[in-house]
């Protein structure tokens, strides 16, 4: 069996240093290629391959475009291994997690996908009142001490930075989706990395969770940061439920601007000539309103919605 490991960076050299520090002092089976797929502008991550003493099973890649589903689909693309690894360059590995992984493969076969523990190393502690509302990536995960088939109904998807899946399970299934981010979106309602697992779990390709396969997260400070506003108690429902009003609203809108528009692309009567409930407003571009409510960035009553 033939393993593929791929890390895909951006603007970290030092963390992509670090990992493959790791990767050079770990145990590696034969017949193991290592791709390190740099994307969006270039920032050294060559130079740090040539010197990573990982002669003849390191390989550089480069994919132009700044998208993580993009670089990894290239580096799936670019090789030919049966299994794959994925690891994100902000972790540190033990010795062994490669094989571990691959051995749990050999026992497992096609039709399983892998992935273990992540815990949490941030550099500044957060706040005791903040930690409730810390995304999983921040928190650590270890759902289990024993290695166990994962029920689907319990399976909240391994992480992006830590897992493993046959490349046959992946051509059954298709590549990561590149239209997605990593987070839910309204494209979606979960990132690039959960979505093609779903779709795993669709086609019947069992999760296999690894307590041995144990890699450490680095959290920086800049996360603290993220939570703001929104992440207070009763702010972040209400915020939540504000969003969706407004895609109900921007949605209403639209289907009856279309029947109702001028030659240059304006209301003829505005939307209240529309609609019992609201009032006649001056012609206007219809999202200048939504704009200066997000920018405020506090939920507020939508008057259309009264």
């Amino acid at each position: 069996m033939k393993t593929g490991i791929i890390i895909p960076t951006h603007k970290r050299t030092a963390m992509m240093e670090r990992l493959l520090r790791d990767l050079a002092n770990s145990t590696l089976p034969p017949n193991t290629m290592i791709y390190a797929v740099e994307n969006g502008p270039r920032g050294g991550v060559r130079e740090i391959c040539e010197k990573a003493g990982l002669d003849g099973r390191l390989q550089y890649l480069y994919c132009p475009k700044g998208h993580k589903s993009a670089a990894l689909n290239f580096a799936i693309e670019s090789g030919t291994e049966d299994f794959l690894i994925f690891f994100d360059d902000d972790v540190a590995l033990p010795g062994d997690i490669v094989a571990t992984y691959t051995e749990a493969a050999q026992r497992y076969g096609p039709g399983h996908f892998f992935g273990g523990p992540l815990i949490a190393h941030a550099e500044i502690p957060c706040p005791a009142e903040l930690t409730p509302y810390l995304p999983r990536s921040a928190l650590g995960w270890v759902p289990a001490d024993r290695e166990v088939v994962m029920d689907n109904a319990d399976f909240e998807y391994f992480f992006g930075a830590n897992w493993a899946v046959f490349r046959s399970d992946l051509e059954r299934v298709g590549l990561f989706s590149e239209e997605l981010g990593i987070t839910a979106s309204p494209r979606s309602p979960m990132g690039e990395e959960n979505e093609i697992q779903m779709r795993l779990l669709q086609a019947a390709v069992k999760p296999v969770y690894l307590p041995g396969a144990k890699v450490q997260h680095h959290v920086p400070r800049e996360a603290k940061a993220l939570l703001g506003p929104e992440s207070v108690p009763g702010v972040r429902e209400t915020t939540e439920r504000h969003e969706q009003l407004d895609r109900n609203v921007d949605t209403e809108r639209s289907e009856r601007l279309r029947a109702n528009r001028t030659p240059n692309g304006w209301s003829r009567a505005g939307l209240g000539a529309m609609h019992s409930r609201e009032p006649p407003e001056p012609t206007r571009p219809i999202r200048r309103q939504e704009q200066r409510r997000r920018k405020a960035h506090e939920p507020r009553e939508d008057p259309d919605l009264k």
